[in-house]
């Protein structure tokens, strides 16, 4: 895998872990992570790390607005 594809699955990951986030202040935020670990002589296992990182986050993100979800309509049913 090239460091293009690293960056973009890096950037990919980043949106999902932080889907609230303006896209260019999620690119310019993935630039800073990248540039950390671009000229790592082991920056393909340095990005998949990031990359679980902000997976987990994202997951955790899903949960939480799944959560919001599903108390807003319970809050809204009509008592049966």
């Amino acid at each position: 895998m090239n460091k293009t594809e690293l960056y973009n699955r890096l950037f990919k990951a980043y949106k999902e872990a932080y889907p609230l986030k303006a896209k260019n202040i999620a690119q310019n935020e993935t630039n800073e992570l990248w540039l950390k670990v671009k000229n790592d002589p082991n920056v393909k296992t340095k990005v998949e790390e990031i990359i679980n990182d902000l997976k987990c986050k994202a997951l955790k993100v899903q949960s939480s607005l799944l959560s919001i979800s599903l108390f807003q309509f319970q809050r809204f049913q009509p008592n049966v």
